[in-house]
C-alpha cells in the first residue's frame, strides 16, 4: 500500500515539499489542501506583474502537468490538525 502525504498549503514551501516526496516516493500519494483559487504561482513575481515587468503567463513556474506529476490538489480550508489521530478538519 503506497504511503500518503498531507500537505497544507500551496506556498513555495508546500510546492517545495511535494516535489522532495515525488522524487523520494514515486507511488506515494500526495494530497495538498489550499483554499487559494488561483492555484500556484510565483507570490514574488507579482511585483513584477503589477508593475508590468512580467506577463501574466509567467507566474505559475509549472505547468498543469507538471503540477499533476507532483500532487492532487483539494480546494479546501483546513480549519484543525490533528497530528497524533493524523486527521484534518476542513
Amino acid at each position: 500500500m503506497p504511503r500518503r502525504y498531507l500537505i497544507v498549503g500551496l506556498g513555495a514551501a508546500g510546492v517545495a515539499a511535494a516535489e522532495t516526496v515525488r522524487r523520494l516516493d514515486a507511488a506515494g500519494e500526495i494530497l495538498m489542501v489550499s483554499d487559494d483559487p488561483h492555484g500556484y504561482y510565483s507570490r514574488p513575481g507579482l511585483a513584477y506583474y503589477l508593475t508590468g515587468e512580467l506577463a501574466e503567463s509567467c507566474l505559475p513556474p509549472f505547468s498543469e502537468a507538471d503540477f499533476r506529476h507532483l500532487a492532487l490538489r483539494l480546494q479546501a480550508r483546513a480549519a484543525a490538525l490533528h497530528p497524533q489521530a493524523q486527521e484534518v478538519e476542513l
